[in-house]
């Protein structure tokens, strides 16, 4: 059936929307097989991002009659920032009604040299604590140390962490630190974030058998009872560097 000629303007006029709103995102080669693979997930969700316009615009609408109606929402991981715990295009589901705490791993706002952008990180100190990571006589940091004492970090699986100084947080703010701190951008070199940027906290990660798993190394928080939450929006574009 072919459109009017007044239904093919809305349809280029949302086209031109859609396409100027994408950011460029830099990922991996397979990704569009991985995103669209999520379209048989066995849990409710009304729709995922797809290769082409047609479902990119489908998916914006979608999720913009969804926002502000469940606490729930997920995000795809753009990039190695935060592995071994959240890899490379995983689901992370988040709750946007949860106060940041020790340990947790959080979807936030953050602001960098190439301008705004949204990324997980895990939150590592709260205001009155103290962070840091003093170098050894090697001259590595052995473990990153909060108010004098050093945690074991045991999610990194190994990864190691240069030394950065110790620092004091204030009030109303967190200490960030990204689990891959090769490659993470975080309070090392953005400073401390604000807790009232935090969009949600994570609750749990999509397996690849389309089950869930907690998040390691966060305190457990509860996660959908129905297994319902909004749809992600548009891949992040990835934000990555070399820790100092």
């Amino acid at each position: 059936m072919s459109m009017s000629t007044s239904q093919q303007e809305t349809a280029a006029s949302l086209k031109s929307m859609v396409l100027a709103a994408a950011p460029a995102t830099v990922c991996p080669p397979n990704m569009a097989e991985k995103v669209l693979s999520r379209r048989r997930r066995r849990r409710t969700r009304r729709t995922l991002i797809g290769a082409g316009a047609a479902t990119l615009a489908g998916g914006v609408l979608a999720a913009s009659t969804l926002l502000g109606h469940n606490p729930y929402v997920s995000q795809i991981q753009p990039s190695g920032s935060m592995e071994p715990a959240i890899g490379v295009l995983d689901l992370v589901v988040v709750n946007q009604e949860l106060a940041p705490t020790r340990g947790d791993v959080v979807l936030v706002a953050l602001t960098g040299n190439d301008g705004d952008f949204e990324a997980f990180s895990r939150v590592m100190a709260l205001p009155g604590d103290t962070i840091g990571c003093p170098e050894d006589e090697t001259g590595k940091c052995s473990a990153v140390q909060i108010n004098g004492k050093p945690i074991s970090d045991a999610y990194l699986a190994s990864l190691d962490t240069k030394p950065f100084p110790t620092v004091t947080v204030s009030s109303g703010q967190m200490f960030l630190l990204g689990d891959n701190r090769r490659a993470a951008v975080d309070s090392r070199s953005l400073g401390t974030v604000p807790t009232g940027d935090t969009i949600g906290v994570a609750v749990e990660i999509q397996t690849p058998d389309n089950g869930f798993r907690p998040v390691p190394g966060a305190p457990t928080h509860p996660a959908p009872d129905d297994q319902s939450f909004d749809p992600p929006g548009e891949i992040p574009p990835a934000r990555s560097t070399t820790a100092p």
